[in-house]
Formats: C-alpha cells, structure tokens, sequence
C-alpha cells in the first residue's frame, strides 16, 4: 500500500488532498492543528490523524523519527508547486 503524510491536512488545500488519496486506497497519515477535523477524517476515511502545531519543531521532529522507526513508515513527498502539484 502505498503510503502519504500530508501536512496541513485540516484545511485546504491538505484536507482535499487528504482525502482524494485515502479514496485511492493509500495509507494517510494526516497533520493538523484542528483536532475535530481529524476526528471526522479518520471516521469518513480511516486516516490517521497526527494532531500538532508544525511550529513546535521538537515535536514535530519526535514524530517523523516516530513514524520511520516504529512503523517503517516512508511516504512519498508531493510538494506544492505554482503549475500544480509534483513528487
């Protein structure tokens, strides 16, 4: 399965981008700041919701490690480009 961490995924653009790829059958881990909002997104689509401020580096960098280690977890980087989106 293919797998995606998706930053800011509580609002758009993120949250849409989010959901488009859990509908294709990939393993989403989905960051954001409003927790309600990944409550919802875990229950309409199983993604599993990372609550946090991406300004709170420490924290952030003790998830990513997280994420690598325990679960092996490697996902594909698709950054935002002006013409659209790219990996």
């Amino acid at each position: 399965m293919t797998k995606a961490l998706v930053t800011g995924a509580t609002r758009a653009p993120g949250r849409p981008i989010a959901t488009m790829l859990a509908k294709e059958g990939w393993d989403v881990r989905a960051l954001g700041r409003d927790r309600i909002a990944l409550v919802e997104m875990h229950g309409e689509h199983k993604i599993v919701p990372l609550a946090m401020d991406l300004t709170d580096r420490a924290y952030v960098c003790a998830i990513a490690e997280g994420l690598a280690i325990d679960s092996g977890f490697q996902p594909h980087i698709i950054e935002r480009q002006e013409d659209g989106y790219g990996t």
